[in-house]
């Protein structure tokens, strides 16, 4: 029977790509958000059904094969290649000898689909308790709920949920184009989703915005990172889940940086594509090419999902399928029958929207040769000069690694070849660059590097604990401490983030994420004025 977080983890899934279809349906329709707001309730029913469907096709993951008794060194010599190769990427500034690197480590990772990885240590008591991803459920969610990093994006992705909420029935129009949104932001559907939640429940949309939704999606990137890492190497899964969160919290180097897209933002759709997504289309990739079934229909809601949350997601989405495409066909040497509907799912679920949404923007995409559009530019965004970002990259390679029989082994080798070569190829990110310069360092998101990050340090500790479950826990706990000295954490105050109640995330009025105008009045950027009372966002028709 299928567990408990993976019914949750779909049923959401389902819900907020339902929300997203009928949203674009009401859209192409003309309709209004009052009206979308009385056929979103019929979302969680139909989500419901679903997961019940697709829950029923569920069968146990396969057992582990039989292998020799005794302690495997899994750290071969074709694997520390493969990870000194991925790290000397960070340290070469030519394309050419960059893409060679790629090559060279692809070829070494792809022929290690004729070798079964030998069993770990049974996991210890502590290991294998459901607590660690009880803790880590409690820890992500705690965090999002004290912490609060302003972000001038909020201006703008209030501005989608609180304007409907405002002009309920006011209506949506594809063409002309100029509608509540701006150009191609009329797909992003996250804020209308929030909005339709203070439209029935009547609570303040800045409670919702801040602490509701980012709650509920700070759990739901817990049990992403679970249900990955269950695929791979389910005796562990707890323990791992735990690692990617705490070095989600550390994370916090710059901006840009990987724990700066995940708890403190989670208001914001871009950042769940990030916690949420990422990690829930990985592991669904990994069910396609092991033949779990429901796996097909889980990437399906999981592009749906991820357009509905950004714009990024419109390039991201085509390039993810690409190398899941181009890598299941190097492993497996013909496309397997259990991934033969890959292909109908890029067409149906990503490139129809990709063409909505070159319409949407009538040719106003910005074609051209871009500054600072090269690999080593994005790297160099992303994760600045520190160690992180090298460690973390070199480190997804080892994911194979952590699998406990061939059949996941190939799987996971499929998935991460296929994502090492979209994200890390000059070629890809110079071509993404021409179309938005921030699409450049967002295609390292598609390598869930808090989750690599993690599995190397496990990895280092089983090999140096050599079948000491305690020790190995032990060696965990410093290799976590050690990635903590490594750089600032997200809740540093040069971080820009702050700590506290609850409260202190509602309203966000500070460091410029509004512009106060001469009358003592707000203005979410452009847009339309409003002022605050009580903590509540007061416009035209009333206070929210």
């Amino acid at each position: 029977m299928m567990r408990i977080h993976e019914h949750l983890l779909d049923f959401f899934m389902a819900l907020f790509a339902l929300s997203s279809l009928t949203l674009w349906v009401i859209i192409v329709g003309g309709g209004s958000f009052s009206v979308y707001a009385v056929l979103a309730l019929a979302a969680p029913l139909v989500s419901g059904y679903l997961v019940m469907v697709n829950g029923r096709k569920h069968i146990p993951a396969a057992p582990p094969e039989p292998v020799a008794e005794g302690y495997g060194n899994r750290f071969r010599a074709e694997s520390v290649a493969i990870f000194v190769l991925l790290l000397f990427i960070f340290f070469s500034e030519s394309s050419l000898i960059m893409i060679s690197l790629l090559l060279i480590a692809l070829f070494l990772l792809l022929r290690q689909t004729e070798v079964c990885p030998r069993p770990f240590t049974p996991p210890s008591t502590m290991e294998k308790s459901p607590f660690m991803l009880i803790a880590a459920v409690v820890i992500a969610v705690s965090y999002t709920l004290i912490s609060h990093r302003p972000t001038q994006d909020d201006a703008l992705y209030l501005f989608f949920g609180l304007l409907p909420l405002d002009q309920p029935h006011l209506a949506f129009n594809l063409l002309p184009i100029k509608t509540w949104y701006d150009d191609g932001w009329v797909l992003v559907s996250y804020s209308t989703i929030e909005a339709v939640v203070s439209y029935w429940t009547g609570a303040d949309f800045l409670k919702i915005y801040y602490l509701v939704v980012p709650a509920l999606a700070a759990m739901l990137s817990a049990l992403a990172y679970y249900g990955l890492f269950q695929k791979i190497s389910s005796d562990y899964a707890g323990m791992l889940t735990l690692m990617a969160i705490i070095i989600l919290i550390l994370w916090g180097d710059g901006n840009r940086s990987p724990g700066n897209f995940a708890f403190a933002t989670l208001g914001i759709g871009k950042a769940m594509f990030y916690a949420v997504i990422c990690p829930y289309l990985f592991s669904s990739a990994i069910g396609v090419f092991t033949g779990l079934p429901g796996s097909n229909l889980r990437l399906a809601m999981a592009s749906i999902c991820g357009i509905g949350l950004t714009q990024s997601a419109i390039i991201l989405l085509p390039l993810f399928f690409t190398g899941m495409i181009l890598a299941g066909w190097l492993v497996y040497r013909e496309p397997p029958k259990r991934a033969r509907y890959l292909p109908f799912l890029v067409g149906l679920t990503v490139f129809l929207t990709l063409g909505a949404s070159v319409v949407i923007y009538l040719g106003k995409i910005p074609i051209g040769i871009t500054r600072d559009s090269g690999l080593v530019e994005a790297l160099d965004t992303a994760f600045y000069d520190g160690l992180r970002g090298p460690i973390g990259i070199a480190s997804f390679g080892l994911l194979p690694l952590l699998a406990h029989n061939a059949t996941k082994h190939k799987a996971v080798i499929a998935v991460s070849a296929g994502l090492l070569l979209v994200a890390l190829n000059p070629v890809t990110v110079f071509l993404a660059g021409q179309i938005a310069w921030s699409l450049t360092w967002r295609l390292q998101w598609l390598l869930l590097l808090a989750g690599a990050a993690a599995a190397g340090i496990f990895l280092t500790a089983d090999f140096i604990s050599r079948g000491k479950p305690s020790l190995r826990a032990l060696l965990c706990a410093f290799g976590l401490i050690g990635f903590a000295m490594l750089g600032q954490t997200t809740f540093s105050i040069s971080n820009g983030n702050r700590i506290g109640i609850p409260q202190i995330k509602t309203p966000a009025t500070i460091d410029g994420v509004f512009e106060r105008n001469y009358r003592n009045h707000y203005r979410l950027r452009d847009h339309m004025e409003y002022r605050l009372e009580n903590g509540r966002i007061c416009m035209t028709n009333g206070c929210y």
